[in-house]
């Protein structure tokens, strides 16, 4: 039996309706219009028809019953009657959204990577360019003891194999390293003698297409245990680490300004940063969290606004959860999740969400 107009075009509005707010989630992410194409295409411009998402049929699911086919089996749509009409499915069951779920596009499957050659920690890790990782420095054994190194390998992540790459200027561990937008890597701090010994104030920009490592003007401060982020104009900020005087958390942040390849100082932290880790935001502005006093965990935070070089504290993390050395990621509502620390008495296990409208943190799968 054949489907009336009216019905098809209910169902393609909703199926439009669902699609956006999956692509505001980031589920779903459709391609935007050409300008010679413009928001409709010709066929629809002017029937109140909306221009679908490729991925349209993805959408369908979650608005479907499964109708005569059993869950998992395939399933494909059939050509577009016409353009007024929109898709026609027929007679053809939607399937559940556990099929469809199934059948979603998955990331590329790359090969077990290969070992380092040289075992390391407290080093870093960035994503380069064309699917490979820079990993550079660290701790690595030296005449039985732990000692910052110079070492660069690059992975491939096509082949799961790792290169050598032309070292570091200076051995460094527990320094910030982070990918520039021209593609190159700024690695700045770090102990450069033995693990907690001496810190350092020198950076140096990678270059991966060269294999080299050029030095750049150093920060203000040495600093280590610090953390950084790329801003969304293309700066750097480096905030807090542990300062010479062992046992006292920084207040310093600075700025790393790529065209000039200098620093410069910013408005200081309201709170001690040493071992915390930071986010930039969706709206721009990095949070700031945790860190360690020497003896205790800290549960404070803060956010920074980069254009007014202001600070703004937070209300403080779960007394219960203050931790340095967590992880920290933005997500794409806005929100940021930190997990895991190191506290007194051993490794954390909590999560925790903060709202950056409210500026107020609560556990995991609690309101905020």
């Amino acid at each position: 039996r054949a489907v009336p107009a009216r019905c098809k075009r209910r169902r393609a509005a909703s199926v439009h309706l669902l699609s956006k707010a999956l692509q505001r989630q980031g589920v779903l992410g459709c391609p935007q219009p050409t300008a010679q194409e413009g928001p409709m295409t010709k066929a629809t411009a002017g029937t109140g028809q909306p221009r679908f998402c490729p991925a349209w049929s993805i959408a369908v699911a979650f608005l479907a019953v499964g109708l005569g086919r059993a869950p998992g089996q395939a399933w494909s749509a059939a050509p577009a009657s016409s353009p007024r009409d929109g898709p026609a499915l027929g007679r053809s069951a939607y399937l559940p959204l556990v099929a469809v779920t199934a059948d979603l596009p998955r990331p590329p499957a790359h090969p077990a990577p290969q070992d380092l050659y040289r075992p390391r920690r407290d080093h870093s890790a960035t994503l380069l360019a064309f699917g490979r990782v820079l990993v550079a420095g660290g701790l690595t054994a030296v005449d039985d003891e732990d000692r910052p190194a110079s070492h660069v390998e690059i992975l491939d992540l096509a082949t799961g194999t790792w290169t050598e790459g032309a070292p570091l200027l200076q051995p460094r561990s527990a320094h910030s390293a982070v990918r520039l937008t021209d593609g190159t890597v700024l690695l700045a701090g770090g102990y450069t003698d033995r693990e907690n010994g001496s810190r350092t104030a020198s950076a140096e920009v990678y270059f991966p297409a060269l294999g080299e490592s050029w030095a750049v003007l150093p920060m203000e401060v040495a600093r280590a245990n610090h953390c950084a982020v790329l801003l969304s104009d293309g700066r750097v900020l480096v905030a807090g680490g542990e300062q010479m005087s062992v046992g006292r958390p920084s207040l310093s942040v600075e700025i790393f300004d790529e065209a000039f390849l200098s620093w410069r100082s910013a408005a200081p932290s309201p709170v001690p940063l040493d071992g915390s880790a930071c986010a930039l935001l969706g709206d721009g502005r990095v949070l700031v969290v945790g860190g360690w006093t020497g003896s205790e965990p800290l549960s404070t935070s803060a956010v920074y606004d980069p254009p007014t070089d202001t600070w703004q504290r937070t209300g403080p993390m779960l007394e219960s959860m203050a931790r340095p050395h967590m992880g920290l990621v933005a997500l794409t509502d806005g929100t940021a999740l930190a997990v895991g620390s190191r506290t007194a008495d051993g490794n954390g296990m909590h999560a925790e969400w903060f709202d950056p409208t409210t500026l107020a943190w609560a556990a995991a799968g609690q309101p905020s």
